[in-house]
């Protein structure tokens, strides 16, 4: 079971899917939203903290260290987090293809872009897709086939949150479906039911802790907004709330 390097030559550019798109757009709202609200709540957090009277660089400076340090506790705790997920991850598709296909895993090159696309000096477009090897199952009443990632990158470049979804939507039909029907492997390439049964649960507990270590990674882009706004408010504070002040007076 192996992913594909596809090269096509055409007119136009190729789709990236919908539902990839989607998530990605998503991802930059939450990105943007994990950047901005540190940077204005800090500043109001100081605001009300410290006394007008006694604003001065010292208590900028030793509130600053406050936020920095639940910053860095946030990151430690939540990168802890995010390695143990990331080794289950890993762990669970040597165990897919070691133990439950009982095949040569394949591996994809981190350097090699999903999708990608270059105009050659006659004007035409040349472009390159790669596909990750997949898992068709039978759910009873359609087949859903599941990707099969193996490094990080798969994580972005695939549509983790819409293949987490249609396996837990899918998941009860599934199990359903092989025990009442197992003749259902028939069109697979699986000679045996628990095999085909393991399958599906290993990869289910992929795309969950997929899902896991994306939350971490954000949770951890956040620690970061914290401690780059403690760092500039413990030492631009006075400046900034100044010029504030300026521009609400002039209104």
């Amino acid at each position: 079971m192996d992913g594909k390097l596809i090269l096509r030559k055409g007119t136009e550019k190729e789709v990236i899917d919908k539902e990839l798109l989607k998530e990605k757009m998503i991802t930059n709202i939450l990105y943007f939203f994990i950047v901005i609200s540190p940077l204005i709540l800090t500043y109001f957090i100081f605001d009300s903290c410290i006394e007008k009277n006694k604003l001065n660089l010292s208590n900028t400076i030793s509130l600053g260290a406050i936020f920095a340090t639940f910053g860095s506790a946030i990151i430690s705790s939540v990168i802890l987090f995010q390695s143990d997920k990331s080794n289950r991850i890993l762990s669970n598709v040597d165990i897919l293809y070691s133990d439950i296909l009982q095949e040569e895993k394949w591996t994809r090159w981190p350097f090699i872009k999903r999708y990608d696309a270059h105009t050659l000096l006659d004007g035409k477009i040349t472009s390159n897709i790669l596909e990750n090897p997949y898992i068709t199952f039978n759910v009873g009443s359609h087949n859903i086939n599941i990707s099969i990632p193996t490094t990080q990158e798969d994580f972005y470049d695939l549509p983790s949150f819409h293949i987490f979804k249609q396996m837990k939507k899918y998941n009860n039909y599934f199990k359903t479906n092989i025990i009442t029907h197992t003749d259902s492997i028939s069109d697979t390439h699986f000679s045996d039911v628990g095999d085909y049964y393991w399958a599906w649960n290993c990869l289910y507990d992929i795309w969950k802790n997929v899902i896991f270590f994306k939350i971490s990674k954000l949770i951890v882009a956040l620690g970061f907004s914290i401690i780059i706004s403690s760092f500039i408010y413990s030492f631009s504070f006075i400046q900034i709330n100044n010029f504030i002040n300026l521009i609400l007076k002039s209104h």
